[in-house]
């Protein structure tokens, strides 16, 4: 299998070239979904942080209106 014992950055280019993705609450999978732009199918957890005040802390807004929250 071409994906085994890949280095972290090879992992991320790989998984940014797919055209759908079902993403953790990780930074490793959101900036793979986010790289890979052209992707079409994004499915990511509604729940990024146990506390949602700390979401709003950061003020980061991490939600895609184009992806799908499950």
């Amino acid at each position: 299998n071409k994906f085994n014992n890949l280095k972290d950055f090879e992992e991320m280019f790989y998984m940014s070239k797919f055209n759908s993705l079902i993403i953790a609450n990780s930074t490793f999978s959101y900036w793979s979904a986010i790289i890979g732009e052209r992707q079409k199918n994004i499915i990511a957890p509604k729940k990024w942080f146990v506390n949602q005040n700390l979401q709003n802390t950061i003020g980061v807004n991490l939600y895609n209106n184009n992806w799908t929250y499950l």
